[in-house]
């Protein structure tokens, strides 16, 4: 039997393979998001011994991108076949995780549903658009994911192995407290420690739930903090507490707003319960989920709301519970932040998955499982292929299917996709001195600087930012993904009245529309657009 556990290590590493390939495959094709233009600043200021640039986020996996980005350079300069581009390399630390999480998860599924229940989920993950589209972006979530499902593991083995063997129970929660650690040095995020605590607190006392003894509580608290200060060690600078706060209370926000098919909704904690729709995530998996998965994965939910007994349909109940509700009533929402929920949507739906065949004869069920496990896997493996390299652009026919597009969530699908085919465009054709009005201030000072056109002039789009023009043309760049309350009237005017000089395509749609016109008319257009 594949199950056996000579078999487990072999199938994993095959899942990781694939899983590497397909996070990896034509990686530096897109040009770089304003979140990734903060990363590469905040590489090169730790190059020069700065350690609280892009001070929001923790230094795990900026220090990771750091030494992507070193080995790359030495690469590149030492050998002429097979360059690597800066894009690529500061993607490929969360390829490399996000192909890696099949181990934890694998683990973490096995240890609640079984060993098949537990290959079936890391597969759905290596292969799945909705994990691989969030892993080869420069995020923290895929560090994040990564850690939580470690730390979920060990401290179930802890609890699991309780007072029969206390040393080794003892030794699961330190490897518990150290992969919080590492996921806090990740992404600032405590609630999914809560989380954990929560669902312990919830389950009846048994021999897999124990009290824990406050010894080993301890040791499994300092562990934590020790690996979080020794691997984020900004958190000590007062410059760093500074960022935060001003960050937390809203104070660095420039823009506001999200579009939604085609309606901007706010999108800050503080308009919580009022700011995007409840819906939001349960519309994602609607739409972006590959029919077969969404299929079984609604099976497995409804198999563990209607069957209460047992502890991991508790914790599948507990699972979908806990994540749905508090980040929907959230008003701050992104596609990233579903990541976190992904890993337990892929154990509902192999235990859809293994439910289904119960229905099947006994002595048919047995033969029929693991061809049935492969060609599903194989289809989901074949879905990503074609939608690579934006697989962030899958949408299932309940959502209309490829015509549809980057119009459900544009910010997300295309995360500032084209902007540097549109700095390439205008390395090419613009004027010198030339004025670019755009939102992204940071791709366009790293493209700017990359095609050497450093004479180019940057202005805001947003109403409120306006920079003092030079004489030379407006290049004003439309973009999708970077559509907001304050832009959205300057948007709408030139997607309606002027023509455009230049459309970038990102997988044939159209996400970027580059018009030029005069300062005058620009201004002009401006006025217009905000009295309309």
């Amino acid at each position: 039997m594949l199950t056996r556990p000579r078999y487990v290590f072999p199938i994993l590493l095959v899942l990781f393979i694939i899983g590497l390939f397909l996070r990896t495959y034509g990686l530096g094709q897109l040009g770089m998001s304003e979140d990734e233009s903060h990363k590469i600043d905040a590489v090169n200021s730790y190059l020069h011994g700065d350690i609280s640039a892009n001070a929001e986020h923790p230094m795990m996996m900026k220090n990771a991108m750091l030494v992507s980005v070193v080995c790359s350079r030495w690469w590149n300069q030492h050998f002429s076949i097979r360059q690597v581009s800066e894009e690529a390399a500061l993607r490929f630390p969360n390829a490399l995780f996000g192909a890696a999480t099949v181990v934890p998860l694998y683990y973490l599924a096995a240890s609640f549903f079984g060993v098949e229940i537990g290959l079936l989920s890391a597969a759905f993950w290596a292969t799945g658009v909705n994990a691989l589209g969030i892993n080869r972006i420069g995020k923290e979530d895929t560090f994040m994911v990564f850690f939580i499902l470690a730390a979920f593991y060990f401290y179930r083995m802890g609890k699991k192995i309780g007072s029969r063997n206390r040393a080794k129970s003892t030794r699961m929660f330190a490897y518990s407290g150290a992969m919080f650690g590492l996921q806090l040095a990740s992404k600032y995020h405590p609630g999914f420690l809560g989380m954990n605590a929560l669902f312990y607190f919830l389950m009846k006392r048994s021999r897999e739930n124990e009290l824990i003894p406050p010894a080993t509580t301890r040791r499994y608290l300092v562990t934590m903090g020790l690996v979080f200060l020794t691997l984020n060690v900004t958190i000590l600078t007062p410059a760093v507490w500074n960022y935060i706060f001003y960050y937390s209370r809203e104070k660095l926000v420039l823009h506001h707003g999200y579009q939604l098919m085609n309606t901007l909704y706010y999108n800050i904690t503080s308009k919580t319960p009022f700011g995007t729709p409840l819906y939001y995530y349960l519309l994602y998996l609607a739409v972006k989920t590959p029919l077969p998965l969404l299929g079984l994965f609604i099976v497995g939910l409804v198999h563990a709301f209607t069957h209460f007994k047992g502890v991991p349909r508790f914790f599948l109940r507990f699972t979908f519970i806990w994540w749905t509700v508090p980040y929907s009533l959230a008003a701050g929402k992104w596609l990233r932040y579903v990541l976190t929920y992904i890993p337990f949507f892929y154990m509902a739906a192999a235990v859809g998955f293994a439910f289904l065949l119960k229905f099947l004869p006994s002595t048919f069920r047995r033969t029929v499982a693991w061809p049935a496990a492969i060609v599903l896997v194989f289809y989901l493996t074949m879905n990503a292929c074609l939608n690579l390299p934006v697989p962030a652009l899958f949408v299932n026919s309940i959502g209309g299917g490829k015509s549809n597009a980057a119009f459900f969530f544009p910010q997300d699908e295309l995360y500032e996709a084209g902007l540097r085919e549109s700095y390439e465009f205008l390395a090419k054709h613009a004027e010198m001195n030339s004025n670019v009005a755009t939102d992204a201030a940071g791709v366009f000072e790293y493209y700017t600087e990359k095609f050497q056109r450093t004479d180019l002039k940057m202005t805001f789009l947003a109403d409120g930012k306006r920079e003092k023009l030079s004489d030379q043309p407006v290049y004003a760049l439309v973009h999708d993904g970077t559509r907001y309350f304050e832009n959205d009237s300057i948007f709408n005017y030139l997607k309606n009245v002027e023509e455009p000089v230049a459309i970038i395509r990102v997988s044939k749609i159209p996400a970027v529309r580059i018009y030029k016109m005069s300062p005058q008319d620009f201004l002009a257009a401006e006025h217009i657009s905000r009295r309309n």
